[in-house]
């Protein structure tokens, strides 16, 4: 709906040209700040109040003149506006519409958009020029407060990266050091060990007891060993004897005849391990859930 010509804005328009409240009420109420500037006498600029209540300073002691802002207006904002300012003129389609900072009495940046529009005479040269101002000074601080929070964000997300990294790194090492000793255990098992073990044999002794050396050797490399030391009810060093015994299929007569010890004794260890273990009123063998660790 076009209303340029509708008779509540034609009316309007009447009221702010006899009426100055009206006018007032309107850069008050929606600026912070207007400007009306003579072009062909460059000093001399109305400023209205809330020109200057905007940067701290009281407007009784301000002169109407272009010089008294151009000191605390940032200088290279200056030049991005009187750059703006000659485009305009020489085009009325390019837009004097920019951000600029002044500096505030308490020494305070104040960020304003500075917008602006060239008044004409019938042979279109520029002769005046009304502005307005807006303060986005809090738009400016929360934008400030939004990139510190990204790069604040970005820099923890760097910095929890780089652990993850030396992390990951650390496992892997600690991971090949691991093997490496089992490796290392393995072969000295192998080189050291079983030769002695196979000596023994060819000696004579026990095959029984031999495999039993051969296999708790073999075991060192395992899990068993921290598995049954590791349990919470925590076995005694005879009881995890007994284990490695029983794990290795002997039986009480024989593990007792190592041991130097009576049977009914080895039977009461193999009720405290079985308890222990949490194996007690459970149809589990003691060899085979031994076995299975």
């Amino acid at each position: 709906m076009n209303g340029d010509n509708h008779y509540l804005k034609r009316e309007l328009y009447q009221r702010i040209q006899n009426d100055s409240t009206i006018f007032e009420f309107l850069q008050e109420g929606s600026l912070d700040g207007i400007w009306y500037w003579d072009i062909e006498k460059a000093e001399n600029e109305w400023l209205s109040p809330r020109f200057w209540q905007i940067f701290g300073y009281d407007p009784e002691e301000k002169k109407h003149l272009a010089s008294e802002w151009q000191d605390i207006i940032n200088q290279e904002d200056l030049k991005v506006a009187l750059s703006n300012f000659s485009k305009h003129c020489d085009d009325p389609n390019h837009p004097y519409d920019q951000v600029v900072r002044y500096r505030h009495k308490d020494g305070s940046t104040v960020w304003i958009r500075c917008r602006g529009i060239a008044i004409r005479d019938d042979n279109g040269k520029p002769i005046r020029m009304l502005g307005a101002h807006i303060d986005i000074t809090p738009l400016k601080k929360l934008e400030n407060q939004n990139q510190q929070l990204e790069k604040r964000v970005k820099e923890r997300t760097k910095a929890l990266e780089e652990k993850t990294i030396t992390l990951k790194g650390l496992l892997e090492q600690m991971a090949l050091e691991k093997q490496q000793m089992k490796d290392d255990i393995t072969s000295n098992i192998e080189t050291l060990v079983m030769p002695s073990i196979e000596k023994l044999r060819l000696k004579g002794g026990s095959k029984k007891q031999i495999d039993m050396h051969r296999r708790t050797i073999e075991n060192l490399t395992s899990s068993f060993g921290r598995k049954i030391a590791n349990n919470r009810n925590k076995l005694s060093p005879r009881e995890i004897e007994v284990c490695n015994m029983v794990k290795n299929g002997l039986t009480n007569k024989e593990i007792a005849n190592l041991l130097n010890i009576a049977i009914y004794t080895i039977e009461a260890h193999r009720r405290m391990i079985r308890k222990k273990l949490g194996l007690v009123n459970k149809d589990i063998n003691l060899n085979t859930h031994l076995n299975s660790l």
